[in-house]
């Protein structure tokens, strides 16, 4: 009975420091999270202006970028201030590479969607949708 029972301790043990130190973080999970969340929201954007064929879907597609930025706009904010050297430096932390590389080929394809808008720039909807991601980017200012 007793050998059962260090063998059940034993065997609780072992689960809890498995469950332990997987469940550990680094110091850059706050940013690899916000990161991903970016990517996440570029990565719509980019789906809706690939089926974008008017001024009104292109307008909608920048209105909904806008609003998933400006909520994110914050946290944005707090990594950059949590974190400088990311700013600081050409490379990024070795810890958040492979994020950040997914990041920059993001963000080419959204340039190139963007690029896509500029056809409909003097449609009075884009141009209020381009405002409107305009005063979103400032929330991460």
């Amino acid at each position: 009975m007793k050998s059962l029972r260090t063998m059940l301790f034993g065997s609780l043990l072992i689960l809890v420091l498995i469950s332990v130190s997987c469940g550990k973080k680094d110091k850059y999970d706050m940013a690899r999270d916000v990161i991903g969340k970016q990517v996440a929201i570029l990565e719509d954007y980019i789906a809706e202006m690939e089926k974008a064929d008017n001024a009104q879907a292109v307008a909608k597609a920048i209105n909904a970028y806008s609003v998933a930025q400006s909520k994110l706009g914050p946290a944005i904010k707090e990594v950059q201030e949590k974190f400088p050297e990311m700013n600081q430096s050409d490379e990024p932390p070795a810890e958040l590479k492979a994020e950040m590389d997914k990041f920059q080929l993001v963000m080419k394809r959204m340039i190139e969607m963007s690029m896509k808008a500029s056809q409909f720039m003097s449609d009075p909807e884009v141009m209020a949708a381009q405002q409107n991601l305009q005063k979103a980017m400032e929330t991460t200012r």
